[in-house]
């Protein structure tokens, strides 16, 4: 397993997977990479047991303060490279901010902290694509 180049974390959820790419969230700091995947011999089939992954969109039920802003950044580390004037503009023109794919699991621990944020969300599920071996 490939160590984070923001974090140096070795822990990674796969969060996509389309053919021989798979892209990877850190489990420390959230950053996400594409990674071809190469199995000899193997059609690349996920598991059928998998979470459902889903896109997940933010909506402020009313203006945020900056630190309101600066707290859903710590949550969403991806966020961080949005500045806040940014981010204010986003929430102003558009009615979701996207904040990435997560399964359920990845959410719970933060839902709490977003409801106090003032924030609610959506989640609009990612279809799976069926890998299947042709038939000889």
């Amino acid at each position: 397993m490939p160590k984070c180049l923001n974090c140096g974390a070795e822990s990674w959820t796969v969060v996509e997977s389309l053919g021989a790419l798979e892209t990877w969230r850190c489990d420390v700091c959230g950053k996400e990479e594409t990674m071809h995947v190469y199995k000899p011999g193997l059609d690349p089939i996920l598991p059928a047991d998998l979470p459902p992954v889903f896109t997940v969109m933010a909506r402020w039920t009313s203006a945020p303060t900056a630190s309101q802003i600066g707290q859903m950044q710590e949550l969403f580390p991806r966020l961080k490279s949005i500045s806040a004037v940014s981010l204010l503009r986003k929430v102003r023109d558009e009615s979701f901010i996207e904040l990435g794919r997560f399964t359920d699991s990845e959410l719970k621990d933060r839902e709490p902290q977003l409801k106090t944020l003032g924030i609610e969300l959506e989640r609009v599920p990612v279809l799976k694509i069926e890998h299947t071996r042709p038939t000889p």
